[in-house]
C-alpha cells in the first residue's frame, strides 16, 4: 500500500469533483450566456438557484470568452484532459493500480495542462483577441485567474 499525505488526498478529491463539474458543463456548453451581474448575487440576494452550476461557468465566460466563441473551442480540450485525468488518476488511486511515481506523472500533467491553457490565453491576448464581455468586473480577473492557478500551484506542491 502506497501511504500519500494530506495534500495528495485532497487534490485527488477536490480535482475529481471538479473534473466531474468539467464534464458536466462540457455536456452542457450550448446552455452557456454571458450574462451582467454576478452569480452569487444570483444565488444570495434574489434566490435564484436553479441553474448554479451553468451560471458560475457563465460568469467564468465573463473573462475567458474562448469558451463561448467558435474560434476558442480549442479551449475544451484543456477542460476535458483535466476531467479525464482526474477521474483516470482516482481509479487509479482507489484500486490501487501504479506507484507513487506514475500518480505524480499524471499531476505533473495536469499542471502543465495549466500551464499550456494560461499561454493559449496570453498568446490569444497578445494578438488581439477580444478574451473579455463587456460584464467584466476586475476583481474577476484577480479572482477566476487565482482559482485556475490552483492547477499550477498545488501540483507543483505536490511534485516537490
Amino acid at each position: 500500500m502506497v501511504k500519500i499525505g494530506a495534500l495528495f488526498k485532497f487534490w485527488l478529491v477536490f480535482n475529481l469533483v471538479i473534473g466531474l463539474y468539467e464534464i458536466f458543463i462540457f455536456k452542457n456548453r450550448r446552455a452557456l450566456q454571458l450574462q451582467d451581474g454576478t452569480v452569487w448575487n444570483k444565488w444570495l440576494v434574489e434566490h435564484n438557484t436553479s441553474n448554479f452550476l451553468l451560471d458560475a461557468w457563465s460568469e467564468y465566460c465573463n473573462v475567458d470568452m474562448r469558451y463561448l466563441e467558435n474560434w476558442g473551442q480549442y479551449v475544451w480540450g484543456f477542460e476535458i484532459l483535466n476531467a479525464a485525468s482526474a477521474v483516470v488518476l482516482a481509479v487509479m488511486v482507489i484500486c490501487g493500480l501504479g506507484d507513487l511515481t506514475c500518480w505524480k506523472w499524471i499531476i505533473g500533467l495536469q499542471m502543465v495542462n495549466c500551464v499550456a491553457y494560461f499561454a493559449t490565453l496570453a498568446l490569444e491576448y497578445i494578438h488581439g483577441q477580444r478574451l473579455t464581455s463587456a460584464y467584466v468586473e476586475w476583481w474577476m480577473f484577480v479572482a477566476y485567474y487565482a482559482i485556475s492557478s490552483i492547477w499550477i500551484i498545488v501540483p507543483w506542491m505536490i511534485l516537490q
